[in-house]
């Protein structure tokens, strides 16, 4: 049996309990212990977690996202139909030959789609209607000079009082008057809308021409009405003016000029490639890259003709009267490309010259300050 000193030895050799671990560990961690820090314990200030950690936790978890976000072997998911297959770029070919072709031919590009406006007919037609609606006029104001002169019908001038017993001459003829004025502001509306419609290009319409030839679109002279083509006119109105697509009308020219030309890559993008068939000789041009190319090019002239003449006056030996000649000839210069290639008013040339001018007025004088060699005598 034991003595009382051995159990006393054995039960300080025991295993400390876990809420004294804590205790002992702080008090053997701090070198030193104030009198306050043994009187109360300091909270422990959570540490948030540093950036390093968090990308290090989503390195770690990455394989298990990628597990679960990828399907299962031996599992197929459900293929939902949706019809994409049936969407699809309608063709030339997809018509049958002959006025219909011809007219998916024509609704095809903006190019294409020309008519006839039968100008001269439609004045015909306005003529005629004014020639009606003044007799009737003439006829009312006759009528308006004879009840002037008799009392008993004088009332007809100063009034719109109308009873059924009473002459309804004037009334008949004002109701005439108006159903023919009606449709003569009809006509002649219609008439000044097609009037504000552009005219059609010459390789345009002859586009036209040669695919009807081509085709066969027309039988028994059918095809007349495509002989006049300076009635022709465009079914689109365009906002830019004639001088904004210059450049533009310059590049379709040489594209239909020479086909095999290797521009023809440039201005063919996908989905005009998508519309014509191998067999087929209809070639569409991208609408979006032809009104690119007028853009690009006046970037390009003004700025080169802007730094050109800072570049001379800059690296050129001149004089003062060389410099103030290469100013002088560089703005005219400038204005006649801008004038050429932009729809410009004189407003605006007024403005352009003002501050392209002040430019090279500008380098000038800088040229001057700097005792350059170029502003010497």
């Amino acid at each position: 049996m034991p003595s009382h000193e051995s159990k006393i030895r054995n039960r300080q050799h025991q295993k400390p309990s876990t809420s004294t671990i804590s205790e002992h560990e702080s008090s053997d961690g701090s070198a030193t212990l104030t009198p306050a820090s043994s009187v109360q314990e300091q909270p422990q200030v959570p540490r948030w977690p540093s950036t390093q950690d968090g990308w290090r936790r989503f390195f770690a978890n990455l394989p298990q996202r990628l597990s679960v976000n990828s399907p299962t072997e031996g599992t197929e998911h459900p293929k939902y139909d949706r019809g994409y297959d049936r969407i699809r770029h309608s063709k030339l070919e997809d018509n049958e030959q002959g006025i219909p072709r011809f007219a998916a031919f024509q609704n095809s590009n903006d190019s294409f789609c020309i008519f006839r406006r039968f100008g001269d007919v439609a004045t015909r037609i306005l003529e005629t209607k004014q020639i009606e609606l003044w007799a009737l006029i003439t006829e009312l104001r006759d009528l308006d000079k004879k009840d002037a002169a008799d009392e008993s019908m004088r009332y007809r001038l100063s009034s719109v009082e109308y009873n059924e017993k009473w002459d309804s001459k004037q009334k008949d003829l004002l109701d005439t008057i108006e159903e023919k004025l009606t449709v003569y502001y009809k006509f002649l509306d219609r008439y000044t809308r097609i009037r504000d419609l552009e005219g059609v290009k010459e390789r345009h319409h002859r586009s036209v021409y040669d695919f009807n030839i081509n085709n066969r679109s027309f039988e028994g002279g059918e095809d007349a009405f495509l002989f006049e083509i300076d009635d022709f006119v465009s079914a689109k109105k365009t906002s830019g003016s004639s001088k904004s697509n210059r450049v533009e009308d310059m590049i379709e020219s040489y594209l239909q000029n020479n086909p095999e030309s290797r521009l023809h890559d440039l201005f063919i993008s996908n989905d005009e490639r998508m519309r014509t068939s191998k067999e087929s000789n209809v070639i569409h041009l991208s609408t979006f890259r032809l009104g690119l190319a007028p853009k690009i090019t006046a970037v390009c002239l003004g700025t080169g003709a802007l730094f050109t003449p800072i570049f001379l006056l800059y690296l050129g030996d001149l004089s003062r009267g060389e410099m103030s000649c290469v100013v002088g000839i560089f703005v005219l210069v400038f204005l006649v490309i801008m004038s050429v290639i932009v729809d410009i008013t004189p407003h605006d040339i007024f403005i352009v010259i003002v501050g392209y001018s002040a430019v090279l007025v500008t380098l000038l004088s800088n040229f001057n300050d700097m005792g350059l060699p170029a502003a010497q005598n």
